[in-house]
């Protein structure tokens, strides 16, 4: 970092100059560390060796007093639900580095390095910071509450680390701040309100009750199934809304759903 540095960064999009936005070079790296599983023999594995190294060295250059930017382009800082969905990754990628030997071989810089910015100081990080906007004991909560669905073994069978229940979840938290981001208009919710919410709710991604077809407790909420009868997790744009309001409603058709027991 600091203005000299040169490390592999993949972007989440392309666009005429590069961005560096975290939650996407963050999904990224989860994808190449899927990929290397399958195809031990393809580049994934150097790309996600090369990538977390980047990722120590550039995530201070994200912080604005104790809230993320989104990206490194501008002072833009991520909004709450995007906050959580960072913490989520972080929580996500720190259980996979210990699986990884993290000691692998850099990729060609010629071919996946950029010039890695300081990024600016946003000019309301430290009121920000004043008025504890981050609430650690939320996403502390939160992160112990939860952490098992992001361990290597979870993950292909959990919702959880989909983007669009990451933001419904970060929505959620979202009642727990102060006023602002929180708008005054919405209950400001304890720690303890928030973790109800997410007690009882089945990360599962497909159940099958006495050997018959898979079902999804996310179905409808969060995703359909393929034609193929696989179960696929939409966007943050199409169910994020969905997501959201089933965590914060048990009583709804969404929230009883997704906390019905598991057979």
């Amino acid at each position: 970092m600091r203005g000299n540095c040169r490390l592999p960064f993949l972007e989440e999009y392309p666009t005429p100059h590069p961005l560096y936005v975290l939650n996407g070079f963050m999904f990224t790296l989860l994808g190449l560390y899927d990929l290397a599983s399958v195809a031990p023999r393809s580049e994934a594995h150097s790309l996600y060796l090369a990538g977390r190294r980047t990722l120590t060295a550039a995530l201070p250059s994200y912080d604005r007093a104790g809230v993320a930017l989104y990206d490194l382009a501008s002072t833009h800082i991520a909004p709450q639900s995007y906050q959580a969905v960072q913490l989520y990754l972080l929580r996500a990628l720190s259980s996979l580095s210990q699986t990884l030997n993290t000691g692998g071989t850099p990729t060609d810089g010629r071919r996946t390095s950029r010039r890695l910015p300081k990024g600016r100081e946003h000019p309301e990080a430290p009121e920000a910071a004043a008025r504890g906007t981050h609430r650690p004991d939320v996403w502390s909560g939160i992160l112990t509450a939860l952490g098992q669905e992001f361990t290597a073994d979870r993950r292909r069978h959990s919702v959880i680390s989909a983007p669009s229940i990451l933001a419904g979840i970060g929505a959620l938290a979202h009642r727990a701040m102060t006023t602002p981001p929180r708008s005054a208009e919405i209950p400001r919710w304890n720690k303890d309100q928030v973790m109800s919410h997410l007690a009882g709710v089945t990360w599962e991604r497909e159940v099958r009750r006495n050997g018959y077809q898979p079902e999804s407790p996310w179905d409808g909420v969060a995703g359909k199934f393929s034609p193929k009868g696989r179960f696929s997790v939409s966007g943050p744009k199409e169910v994020g809304h969905a997501v959201f309001d089933a965590l914060v409603d048990p009583e709804s058709p969404g929230g009883r759903r997704i906390r019905t027991p598991l057979p």
